[in-house]
């Protein structure tokens, strides 16, 4: 198998076509592209929730664009870290152990939602957003 270390080395994507879909079929995503980088383009709602099991607290797969809406709602998520770029639709995050927005798209055209209780600031936050969400973070300052 062969990986992909993101900006953060602690974090490795597969970058083999077999194992990429393999994870995807095991999130019932169906509609992609995989790119030569070994990041996956999505055309369609991405949901990726607790019925999934995570790898080491993080996403399986380097997601790259999201023609859609991406929901991650996921408490063994730990890290946004392999999150898609950019999100045509919403991006929604609810996990009570996100600490970090690092990994956050630069750019979601609908909402972008962090309903993290754990995060304390906005580093790491989209540049473009249609609208901003991030009502239920009790630390955030």
């Amino acid at each position: 198998m062969k990986y992909i270390k993101s900006s953060n080395e602690s974090h490795v994507f597969p970058t083999d076509e077999e194992s990429i879909k393999k994870i995807l079929n095991k999130l019932w995503i169906t509609n992609y592209q995989i790119n030569s980088d070994g990041s996956v383009d999505c055309f369609g709602d991405v949901v990726y929730n607790n019925w999934y099991v995570s790898y080491e607290g993080h996403l399986e797969v380097k997601f790259n664009y999201i023609r859609g809406d991406f929901q991650l709602e996921d408490d063994n998520i730990t890290s946004l870290i392999g999150g898609p770029r950019i999100v045509d639709g919403n991006y929604i995050v609810d996990s009570r152990k996100i600490t970090s927005l690092e990994g956050a798209p630069n750019e979601v055209r609908g909402t972008f939602s962090c309903r993290s209780i754990l995060i304390t600031d906005l580093k790491g936050a989209p540049e473009r957003v249609g609208s901003f969400d991030a009502k239920r973070n009790a630390r955030l300052t």
